[in-house]
């Protein structure tokens, strides 16, 4: 185990918090375009698909669809995408 000490700052402290607490996901790269098969639809009516094992939601998508997504907004346990 390695100690770090950095200038004292809410910002830098927030950021070691994060990365100690494993919550950064990088199956997917913000505004990053991916193509997926949205495989379900969300109870707010969102189509859902996978990337990397991760949950993103994508809104005026239907089930069965195969289409483009940007990434627009990535949560610890799930994405949000847009089509384009």
């Amino acid at each position: 185990m390695q100690a770090f000490s950095p200038e004292a700052s809410r910002k830098a402290s927030a950021e070691i918090y994060v990365i100690g607490k494993n919550l950064i996901n990088d199956a997917v790269t913000l505004d990053q375009v991916y193509t997926v098969t949205i495989e379900d639809i969300g109870a707010d009516g969102d189509g859902i698909a996978k990337i990397n094992d991760l949950v993103v939601f994508v809104k005026r998508a239907k089930k069965g669809e195969t289409l483009k997504i940007r990434i627009r907004e990535i949560k610890t346990k799930f994405a949000f995408g847009d089509i384009i």
